[in-house]
């Protein structure tokens, strides 16, 4: 009968336990995860916590008064940080990355919470934060992956860069009014959040604020802002609409890309400025108007816009199929046909003007055209074959970048340089001629062309560059001209096919090491012949070609 009292004590303890235990897990999932001692503030020199275990600040100063104690309860999981005086700051990393941190409560005589105070702290789910506070530093909260709610104080006048980036269980933030510092990618990467209320006073968003907020639908931007900084709003693939209101003058670059959703957009009659691939990749947009007090459209404003189908406004052609400024054709829209002709007026094909257009077969050049601008056709994968007029003499980098049904295109006698990633990804082309006006090749230019097994080169071509035609996995063989004096590491990397190449050079060019690498088993380099042998010498001596050294022999040997 002893026992009994004993055994009805352990009973009610187990019961309790499981209890709390409940009720533990049930508010970790609440709104408010930490129910700290039922009172409304706590003592101004103490920090309360919940954790799975005792807490160690890992700065003892920087809070505005001295460290004296740390209690911890192993039972409520609940711990007490104690200070001689009231808590003025959160140290810069004081709490960052420390495992078992589940929620926190400042007191109310905290100013300043310091950079990365309470970082990477991945389990932590709930901060509550007094009014008083004025300062969030940068980065503060920046990785704590499953904080579901924190308030931000009335009080609050600076939020640092990165202040809750990659808080990816946040789902709701409301900004107060009064805030005059909003630094960069406070909320970038919070990809739950969805419910996002601004400042009536605002006058910027600034650059990545909600960057990779993929659960973000809508957004209300206050009258007022007046410009929208870099990558805003990037990868927010949820957004469905957005309304620039009449205050905004900037759109900065990368604002909107890949805003994969985006079916609408309201562009005010005050905008001057919407910067380069501002609406890059939104593939459900299909109708833009551009305001006629627009200064400066930045290319590929609108590239990769996949289902647009109609331009309005300044710059757009009568039928809506393009945008053209002056001479130049700027914009082009993919869903409005798949074959188009420059017109006659036009003498500039714009850089990025058809960039992403993955429905367009045929491009028709007249032979006023001049220019064929950088990233021009990049990605247009119905380009089978274009022809180029002889007075082209410029064509932009990755001008024909993954085109991959590209299977014929010349480049005019009058181009100098063969640009970097011209030609990068072009997977069907067969041949090339590279003409004489050509003295350089950059990097990549023919990078992947893995069809190609014909290139005639230049006779004037003085530098190869890196990985200028690597991967070229069907070309047999080359010939190499006697200015040339210089040739980049992996020019020629996995030309699996390369079984001759021919330098008609008596002095050896420059070559990075590696140059011929993962060539043809039977590998042959051909060199001039001389009648002391010193060119071949010169040759078999050149220390980044003594790995070929064994290959390379003369003309006269063949």
């Amino acid at each position: 009968m002893k026992l009994l009292p004993k055994i009805l004590f352990t009973i009610l303890l187990l019961i309790s336990w499981s209890e709390l235990s409940a009720k533990m897990d049930s508010l970790a999932v609440s709104q408010y995860p930490i129910d700290t001692l039922a009172v409304e503030s706590i003592p101004n020199n103490q920090i309360w916590y919940t954790a799975s275990k005792r807490i160690e600040p890992r700065m003892k100063s920087g809070f505005g008064a001295q460290y004296v104690s740390n209690e911890w309860n192993a039972t409520t999981k609940k711990g007490v940080i104690t200070f001689d005086g009231d808590v003025q700051s959160i140290a810069a990393q004081a709490f960052q990355n420390l495992n078992g941190l589940s929620g926190v409560e400042l007191p109310n005589s905290v100013k300043i919470i310091d950079r990365a105070a309470f970082s990477y702290n991945t389990g932590l789910r709930s901060a509550k934060l007094p009014e008083g506070i004025e300062i969030i530093g940068a980065d503060a909260f920046m990785g704590c992956e499953t904080l579901a709610y924190v308030n931000i104080p009335s009080s609050v006048k600076s939020l640092g860069n990165g202040a809750f980036q990659e808080c990816r269980y946040l789902e709701s933030v409301v900004l107060p009014e009064g805030i005059v510092d909003l630094g960069e990618a406070i909320f970038c990467d919070c990809s739950r959040l969805c419910d996002v209320t601004l400042p009536k006073d605002m006058t910027l968003i600034s650059a990545n604020m909600f960057s990779g907020c993929k659960a973000l639908k809508s957004v209300a931007i206050p009258e007022g802002v007046k410009e929208i900084h870099y990558d805003a709003f990037e990868y927010c693939s949820s957004l469905e609409s957005i309304v620039i209101p009449s205050s905004v003058k900037l759109i900065g670059d990368y604002s909107f890309q890949y805003c994969v959703n985006l079916k609408n957009i309201s562009l005010n009659n005050q905008l001057e400025t919407i910067g380069r691939d501002a609406f890059y990749g939104c593939t459900a947009l299909t109708y833009v108007s551009i305001p006629e007090s627009i200064t400066l459209l930045d290319y590929n404003a609108f590239g990769g816009c996949l289902s647009l189908a109609h331009f309005g406004g300044k710059y757009a052609s009568e039928d809506g199929r393009y945008l053209q400024r002056g001479n130049e054709i700027i914009a082009y829209v993919n869903a409005s046909g798949t074959e188009f002709t420059i017109p006659e007026d036009v003498t500039m094909v714009g850089d990025n003007a058809f960039n992403g257009c993955r429905d367009l077969v045929a491009l028709k050049l007249h032979d006023k055209v001049t220019y064929f601008g950088d990233c021009t056709l990049y990605g247009c994968v119905g380009i089978t074959s274009i022809w180029l007029p002889a007075g082209v003499t410029y064509i932009g980098y990755s001008a024909f970048e993954e085109c991959a049904g590209l299977e014929y295109v010349n480049i005019p006698n009058g181009v100098e340089i063969v640009k970097k990633d011209t030609f990068l990804g072009c997977v069907s082309l067969r041949s090339i001629v590279i003409p004489d006006s050509v003295t350089k090749i950059e990097s990549e230019a023919f990078h992947g062309c893995r069809s190609l097994e014909s290139v005639v080169m230049s006779e004037r071509v003085e530098e190869i560059c890196e990985a200028a035609f690597r991967g070229c996995c069907s070309l047999i063989d080359i010939a190499l001209p006697a200015p040339l004096y210089a040739i980049e590491i992996n020019a020629f990397k996995d030309c699996n096919s390369l079984s001759m190449v021919y330098f008609n050079g008596t002095t050896p060019p420059w070559c990075a090491y590696p140059v011929f690498e993962n060539v043809a088993d039977e590998f042959v380099v051909y060199v001039p012949w001389s009648d002391d042998g010193s060119v071949l010498e010169a040759y078999r001596g050149t220390r980044s070609l003594s790995v070929v050294a064994d290959a390379i022999t003369t003309k006269a040997n063949m």
